[in-house]
């Protein structure tokens, strides 16, 4: 669906923006870069909406050149490199789908990441820079996360159905209205009214009546403690003399740093720095990029397979599996326990072919052993015949070998 692809799309281009737009101030960036977003935004959409037109679905691209005319100064121009290739290029790979465990983990591993900033432009002293130029971008891409995840809760049939159209298109339009108020000084200035208002009639008389009553409570007691000091006293003792501090005498290695760094170093640090922001927002992008669509799936529509069911310790104690094809994947659902506390992510949409590719990468794992388990489950969980009594003791077999390798690497 556009809607979820359009909100994608503008929380992506938010995380980068909220950051590069920080350090892009460093070097002379003064202009927040809404419209240029939203340019953007639209222009991959629009490509979306054409994307079974041929050529034709590359023309909206041509939008992202508009974003020239907004450009004022080289960082500018430079900060909008990176999020126009990577817009084209999401066009061009037909990266459309969105993924709902993957957003989900996504969003959560890099909302930890955002208060780094705020914090950051505490200690360099661009608490205003960060309010104008990135704070807009945070939040929208906070609420750009949060609508996200709430829509792909829904099954794809929910998504062609009205209501849910028009409750998700006005989502979307308040996060545009957001970042636009927060490019404005005159918000800002109603803003600090309101607030200053608020502290006045309302926090302030609070605050003085909590002081008086606290004063009150001092002037009763008064009396009671310096009753109890005078009877803890047992005479006055002088404090001991203040020894003068030896001299530190002068620094001389920030004697040295003090005369001026050379404009060869200071080139070399820049240049440093950008190329370190450039591979980090690469590598952002490449988190954050959508997938194509599997063959013959609804574009839009994220195909699942449920997990298996693992039933509490004491229920799984009362209810022992009695067939062969529930003892098979008992076995299997222990070595998806062993799997998942190296850490290897294990989502609604895994597999057990993504499984296995994860696995045989793994120093512990023997690839003989994993394939063969592999094969045995798929036998058991999907065919019609019942599994022999030889399929669980292989089964069985492979896990302890599995077990035992990883057992032994560990103490190593």
């Amino acid at each position: 669906m556009s809607l979820v692809f359009a909100l994608k799309m503008i929380g992506d281009l938010s995380f980068y923006l909220y950051f590069a737009s920080f350090f892009a101030s460093i070097f002379g960036l003064d202009r927040l870069l809404l419209i240029p977003l939203l340019v953007m935004v639209l222009s991959s959409t629009l490509c979306r909406m054409l994307r079974h037109r041929g050529a034709v679905r590359f023309l909206p691209l041509a939008l992202i050149g508009l974003c020239a005319f907004y450009v004022n100064s080289s960082a500018a121009a430079v900060t909008l490199l990176l999020p126009a290739a990577y817009t084209v290029y999401t066009v061009a790979a037909g990266l459309y789908d969105v993924e709902a465990s993957r957003q989900r983990s996504t969003f959560l591993a890099l909302v930890k990441f955002m208060a780094i900033l705020p914090v950051l432009s505490l200690v360099l002293s661009m608490r205003l820079l960060f309010e104008r130029l990135s704070l807009p971008f945070g939040l929208m891409y906070l609420l750009c996360g949060v609508f996200l995840l709430r829509m792909l809760r829904h099954e794809s049939e929910v998504y062609s159905q009205t209501r849910f159209r028009v409750i998700n298109g006005l989502s979307l339009g308040a996060v545009c209205l957001v970042g636009l108020l927060l490019s404005s000084n005159m918000f800002f200035a109603a803003l600090g009214g309101l607030f200053n208002g608020i502290y006045t009639y309302i926090v302030s008389p609070l605050l003085m009546l909590t002081a008086y009553i606290l004063v009150g409570i001092i002037w009763l007691v008064g009396p009671f403690f310096r009753w109890l000091f005078s009877l803890l006293k047992r005479g006055d003792i002088e404090p001991p003399p203040e020894q003068e501090q030896p001299g530190t005498g002068e620094n001389e290695f920030f004697d040295i740093l003090n005369q001026g760094s050379s404009a060869m170093f200071e080139r070399i640090m820049t240049a440093l720095l950008i190329v370190a922001l450039i591979v980090a927002a690469i590598y952002i992008f490449r988190k954050l990029r959508g997938q194509k669509a599997p063959a013959g799936a609804v574009s839009g529509v994220t195909q699942t397979r449920t997990r298996i069911e693992t039933p509490s310790g004491a229920l799984r104690t009362l209810l022992p599996s009695l067939d062969a094809r529930s003892r098979i994947r008992a076995v299997y659902r222990r070595f998806l326990t062993l799997y998942r506390s190296y850490g290897l992510f294990l989502g609604a949409d895994s597999t057990s072919a993504s499984v296995l590719k994860q696995a045989k990468k793994q120093y512990w794992c023997p690839e003989d052993q994993a394939e063969r388990m592999r094969e045995i489950y798929i036998s058991a969980r999907y065919s019609e015949n019942t599994p022999a009594g030889a399929d669980i003791k292989e089964m069985q077999r492979c896990y302890s070998e599995i077990k035992a390798v990883e057992k032994k690497s560990r103490f190593k």
